[in-house]
């Protein structure tokens, strides 16, 4: 057995490729299910999960614009809600992956949904929060966006 081999088998990947080796042959009498775009459902939520994306993207990056010409913060300090908003985006994925696979593991699309609509919120916060607001809001409302 490879290197490889030994380092995907310890790992739990290919636990049986030391067994047989494949060959084209093997794989033209599996069966294989229909390509992956002619499944709508999956093609719906990878459009919808696009739109997200790009939302995300421009929203954070107006959110540094906004913080500077709407709060009046400096450029570093709107750096930071910037990254305190990527920082928040990353964790976010996990627990709502968590909250996902205990919660809504028969019904996905909820999730979704919900997080779309936390999104929106967050954005609607955004825009009617006064120039005063503290810091620690803006972090807060911040991490949540993201």
């Amino acid at each position: 057995m490879n290197q490889a081999t030994t380092t995907l088998t310890r790992a739990g990947v290919g636990h049986d490729l030391h067994k047989k080796e494949l060959r084209p042959d093997d794989l033209k009498k599996k069966k294989v299910g229909p390509p992956v775009w002619k499944n709508r459902e999956i093609v719906l939520w990878s459009v919808v999960s696009i739109f997200f994306a790009a939302i995300q993207m421009s929203g954070t990056v107006y959110l540094s614009i906004y913080m500077v010409e709407h709060f009046s913060y400096s450029k570093v300090m709107a750096g930071i809600f910037l990254s305190i908003t990527q920082a928040g985006g990353a964790l976010g994925r996990i627990i709502w992956g968590r909250i996902s696979d205990l919660y809504f593991a028969e019904h996905r699309e909820r999730e979704i949904i919900l997080v779309g609509f936390i999104a929106a919120a967050t954005c609607i916060i955004f825009g009617i929060l006064p120039a005063s607001t503290p810091f620690m809001v803006m972090g807060v409302v911040s991490a949540v966006f993201g």
